[in-house]
């Protein structure tokens, strides 16, 4: 949540804006619009940028905090819930800078070690495994989830992150063996409401003065370009009544909820690995 500051909203713009996804509506929003010229233009100070590091490492931190002190607690399967909830956000958070930064702290201090890229998804597969023995031990309780907001499907999004951070990470079998765990017919999400609203719909598509997609080719070279029919074009942007280039997608409005997943990622991820392993047919 949060708008602008949100690491939701900040890394969509900042991917979208790097690969050509998204462009800026108007060049008075001006770290978006150094994103969007390329990396002479984006200095240490850009919002954007700023935003997902500082995110990534308050969450993070925020999730270490709890996992430190998670021996508190005395029902099985509540600790089970806390600690397979913060090692979610705390995988997110370490993913998250494995994604858009060469290295980073995994600790909080001052002049804290950096670790370069790989260590980064490491350490957050290793929470998550952590997290998905505990839960198969003792599932996780209805206290736990009575007192966190509804949405997130904790077992499967634990082994579709795993299945995420371990193809990024190179290692095919693992993240082929948790691609094959994940109930593609479950879902996982952040909700919002009016309070907590949906933060890339509150700062960009609602406004329509910030970003938006760039062309009805998602931003990929006319030899890459998706056919007309493909349903990913009238899903993200509006095409309709001469809304070209709209955004909409998951960001429709302030109480929208966002997956943290695709089905579509995990079948993808396995067609990859499939294709990784030479196995064409299989892809």
């Amino acid at each position: 949540v949060g708008g602008a500051s949100s690491i939701i909203a900040s890394t969509v713009t900042a991917s979208g804006l790097t690969t050509g996804e998204l462009t800026v509506l108007n060049q008075g929003n001006g770290e978006e619009f150094a994103l969007q010229q390329g990396q002479a233009n984006v200095t240490n100070t850009n919002s954007v940028v700023r935003n997902i590091w500082t995110q990534s490492q308050l969450l993070r931190s925020n999730a270490d905090l709890i996992l430190a002190n998670t021996s508190v607690v005395n029902d099985p399967g509540t600790q089970s819930g806390i600690i397979a909830y913060a090692s979610i956000f705390r995988a997110l958070a370490l993913g998250t800078m494995a994604t858009f930064f060469q290295s980073a702290p995994i600790v909080t201090g001052e002049n804290s070690p950096f670790v370069e890229r790989a260590d980064l998804l490491k350490q957050a597969i290793a929470s998550l495994e952590t997290a998905a023995t505990l839960v198969a031990a003792n599932p996780v309780s209805a206290n736990f989830t009575s007192k966190v907001p509804a949405g997130i499907d904790i077992p499967n999004t634990i082994q579709a992150l795993i299945a995420r951070y371990a193809l990024m990470a190179g290692d095919l079998d693992k993240a082929l063996a948790a691609a094959n765990k994940v109930d593609v017919s479950k879902k996982s999400l952040f909700n919002f409401d009016d309070n907590s609203r949906n933060s890339m719909f509150f700062y960009a598509f609602s406004n329509v003065n910030v970003v938006a997609p760039s062309n009805t080719s998602l931003g990929l070279s006319t030899a890459l370009a998706p056919n007309a029919a493909d349903k990913r074009i009238g899903f993200y942007m509006q095409t309709a009544n001469n809304k070209a280039n709209l955004g909409t997608g998951f960001y429709t409005a302030n109480n929208a909820p966002v997956p943290l997943y695709l089905p579509g990622e995990i079948m993808l991820i396995q067609a990859e690995i499939a294709a990784r392993k030479n196995d064409l047919t299989g892809a």
